[in-house]
């Protein structure tokens, strides 16, 4: 099969960009902040992509709570996560790209390559964000190739990540190069308490214990963890279904993203069940912190910034210990 691009498929009344080849189906809801919604691994039949079981993909409104839209799938907060007031302006919660309808062109139909450009202007920061989504054909990488842009007067600050929500299971395995982090936000004592430090991949729990984060609990241990981590020397992640041995990895410049945001789930809010790794400019969740706490970036009038992402999709493998921007996977 060829490398193909299509876009006169529709999902809800939403429109589809869909790329896809032999191995891989990725499909993208310009309408709802250019959202991943489906990457699918064809050889294991299987979404690695989480969807919300109670919520399908609809639009809402700039300023609307994320939590109650989230039909699941990969977003991209910009300019902050957690909603607060910064520079006289409220920054709302995962930012105000998530809502808004993205601008889009063709730059590759086929056969050797689907690749799609997409963009959109911010309307509360004078940004422009885009990027531009290749796959080849033949080839089990999707590259991302972003860039953002101050098309304003005035110099901004911001804080930026990539949030793909993963489907997990306790069957799950979750991979990272060594790291330290603080846990900020934790429910149910299994996954270690609030400001309670730890080295990837333990954590001292409530009960005294080490837990192993690498591996899922069931949703019915009413967990949840959210934790920002660093001091990681290479810039990647994996998440592997063990069952059918395949999984989905993503590679992005440490020079960028330099730390993780972890957000585990199993059961603990909502009664969901996702695995969220994403990498971030900076911490913590609100830009009112991460600018006091140093970290965080600033465009100047005209200037942009540019960062290009893999995610690798692999199979045959248990666990990783590396990935690499041209799909190399060790276990």
């Amino acid at each position: 099969m060829a490398a193909r691009l299509e876009t006169e498929w529709r999902y809800r009344d939403l429109r589809v960009v869909r790329l896809e080849n032999e191995l891989l189906r990725l499909d993208i809801l310009p309408e709802l902040g250019a959202k991943i919604y489906n990457l699918i691994h064809k050889s294991a039949d299987r979404n690695m992509l989480w969807h919300n079981p109670r919520i399908a993909p609809h639009r809402a409104s700039i300023g609307a709570n994320f939590d109650n839209h989230w039909a699941g799938g990969w977003d991209e907060p910009f300019p902050n996560g957690a909603e607060c007031v910064y520079a006289g302006e409220t920054l709302p919660y995962l930012g105000e790209l998530w809502a808004q309808q993205w601008k889009w062109e063709v730059l590759d139909g086929g056969p050797q390559c689907a690749q799609v450009h997409l963009w959109c202007d911010g309307p509360i920061t004078t940004a422009r964000v885009e990027k531009t989504i290749t796959l080849e054909k033949g080839s089990r990488v999707v590259r991302f190739e972003h860039r953002i842009t101050n098309t304003g007067t005035l110099p901004f600050d911001f804080n930026w990540g990539v949030h793909p929500a993963f489907a997990v299971t306790p069957d799950s395995r979750i991979d990272l190069p060594v790291c330290h982090g603080v846990v900020g936000e934790a429910v149910g004592g299994a996954l270690g308490e609030v400001q309670t430090a730890f080295t990837w991949p333990s954590i001292p729990t409530s009960r005294g214990e080490l837990r192993d984060l690498r591996f899922p609990l069931s949703r019915e241990s009413g967990a949840m963890n959210f934790s920002y981590l660093e001091g990681f020397e290479q810039g990647w992640l994996a998440v592997t279904d063990r069952p059918t041995a395949t999984g989905l990895g993503l590679v992005f410049p440490r020079e960028v993203f330099r730390c993780l945001w972890l957000y585990l789930c199993y059961g603990g809010y909502r009664d969901l069940n996702v695995a969220i790794v994403e990498p971030w400019i900076g911490y913590p969740s609100k830009l009112s912190e991460a600018v006091q706490a140093g970290r965080f970036r600033t465009l100047k009038a005209g200037e942009s910034m540019e960062a290009t992402l893999s995610a690798v999709a692999y199979t045959d493998v248990q666990s990783v210990s590396f990935v690499g921007v041209d799909g190399e996977v060790r276990s």
